[in-house]
């Protein structure tokens, strides 16, 4: 019960922090960095984010900015080499 409280607040703050930096880059098209976000998340005084052990938090947050920052490398990747992927990799825009 207690691991199943701690991977959905987990959840919860990985999903608050990627709508924080979509919301950014859709206004600015510019990336929010890890500590960009972690203050974010302080700021906003995100619920999930402080029933957490702040390690775990900040694992968290850590592990989104990479995902994030591999999401940018793999479509800059693909415009030079597109015949070295398999995929392309959209940025989803909603309406």
């Amino acid at each position: 019960d207690e691991i199943d409280n701690i991977c959905f607040r987990c959840k919860n703050v990985y999903n608050a922090s990627l709508y924080m930096i979509r919301q950014h880059y859709i206004q600015t098209q510019k990336h929010l960095n890890y500590y960009d976000i972690n203050k974010l998340m302080i700021s906003s005084k995100n619920e999930d984010y402080y029933k957490l052990p702040t390690r775990i938090s900040n694992h968290v947050i850590k592990n989104l900015d990479s995902n994030y920052t591999s999401f940018f490398k793999s479509i800059i990747d693909y415009k030079k080499h597109k015949n070295k992927l398999f995929f392309h990799a959209i940025f989803k825009t909603y309406t």
